[in-house]
C-alpha cells in the first residue's frame, strides 16, 4: 500500500482523471455544435413518439401516396444502406420540433432503461 503514497502514483492518478474529464468536456462541446442529421432525427422521432421507424415511414407515405410495396422496398434499403427516401426526409424536416424529442438530453440518449441498469 505504500506505492499509493508515492508522488509518481499520485501524479499519474491526477493525469488520468484530467484526461477523462477533458475528453468528456470535448465530447459534450462537439455534440452541442453538431447538427442532427435527418437519419438521426428519424430515430429520435420514433423514440419520442414511442413508435417504430417503420410506422414513421407509413405515416410519411400517406401524404405522398406511395404504394405499400415501395414503402417496404424503401424501408429495407434504409435498414441495409441507411438511405432515407425523399418522402420520409420531407416528413422529418416538416415535423422537426422540440416537442417530439428532447435532443439536448445527452445524459440519457438511449431511452428509458430499467432501474436495475443504473450505475
Amino acid at each position: 500500500m505504500e506505492f499509493l503514497t508515492k508522488p509518481g502514483t499520485i501524479a499519474f492518478l491526477f493525469l488520468a482523471i484530467a484526461y477523462v474529464l477533458g475528453r468528456k468536456f470535448i465530447e459534450v462541446n462537439e455534440r452541442r455544435i453538431r447538427h442532427t442529421s435527418d437519419e438521426e432525427y428519424l430515430a429520435l422521432m420514433a423514440l419520442g413518439r414511442r413508435c417504430s421507424e417503420y410506422d414513421l415511414f407509413l405515416l410519411a407515405a400517406e401524404k405522398w401516396h406511395v404504394s405499400t410495396a415501395q414503402i417496404e422496398d424503401d424501408f429495407k434499403r434504409y435498414l441495409i444502406h441507411g438511405l432515407v427516401p425523399h418522402y420520409v426526409r420531407d416528413f422529418v424536416r416538416k415535423n422537426r420540433s422540440s416537442d417530439d424529442v428532447e435532443i439536448n438530453d445527452r445524459i440519457n440518449p438511449g431511452g428509458n432503461l430499467p432501474a436495475s441498469w443504473s450505475a
